[in-house]
């Protein structure tokens, strides 16, 4: 057989910027679009359903999940402790309480309102919905997602102090 060349399987073009309507997803990409909206979905459909523990962690043992290890072994909280009540709080609109339980987990759950319905229509349109994120903005918002939760852990755990 000859040296024959497959067709690009996605319309890209070979150098600067995608424009927006030239962006057709693979079916395994529009598969992973949707997945991973629809599991957000399911996070938030959760979040709601616990009910959130009045102590600021622990939401997640109604789960049948084990206490947070760091706590039990060294009596201090982890920087995820509080996450769970932080969602749980957040999708009740609740959002003081969320940002004392868990900044980041605040944060956390504000980023998955928006991107779950917009990967589930991303991925069934075959094409972004409104922008194509790039991989500067995907790096910030997880460099401030981290850089949230552990300045909120250092002012939970009284390493940073405010007052």
């Amino acid at each position: 057989m000859a040296n024959a060349t497959l067709p690009p399987l996605v319309n890209c073009p070979r150098s600067g910027p995608m424009p927006l309507s030239s962006a057709v997803f693979t079916p395994i990409a529009r598969a992973g679009l949707i997945t991973l909206g629809l599991l957000l979905a399911g996070l938030l459909t959760t979040a709601r359903w616990l009910v959130p523990n009045p102590a600021g962690i622990g939401t997640h043992e109604q789960l049948g999940l084990e206490p947070c290890l760091m706590l039990r072994l060294w009596h201090i909280q982890c920087p995820s402790c509080g996450m769970t009540t932080a969602w749980s709080h957040a999708v009740r609109g609740q959002l003081t309480n969320a940002a004392r339980a868990n900044l980041g987990g605040a944060v956390i759950c504000a980023l998955a309102v928006v991107v779950a319905p917009w990967t589930v229509a991303s991925g069934f349109r075959g094409r972004w919905c409104g922008w194509r994120p790039t991989e500067v903005v995907l790096l910030g918002v997880a460099g401030m997602v981290v850089a949230v939760t552990l300045l909120d852990y250092l002012v939970r755990s009284g390493v940073i102090d405010w007052n």
